[in-house]
């Protein structure tokens, strides 16, 4: 695991996954949010539920990285 007091911080933003699926965002979740919790823990950032899916906002590099995660994971999961 890096040490983030050995990166400079970027810049921050907010942006948004869209869940058309609702039955995946809660299988992605996990039960009382544990999985987005976790993620949140290990990336420093904040994600939180909208009306099309998450909203995921933090410095931009953990934000790309919690995107691509849960987009793999979104991926893994419409697959079955």
């Amino acid at each position: 695991m890096r040490n983030r007091n050995s990166y400079p911080k970027g810049e921050k933003r907010k942006t948004e996954i869209a869940f058309p699926d609702s039955s995946i965002l809660q299988t992605l979740v996990g039960e009382t949010d544990a999985n987005l919790k976790t993620i949140e823990e290990q990336l420093d950032l904040s994600i939180g539920r909208s009306s099309e899916g998450l909203v995921i906002e933090g410095q931009d590099s953990d934000v790309d990285l919690a995107c691509d995660l849960l987009g793999q994971l979104k991926g893994l999961l419409e697959k079955g």
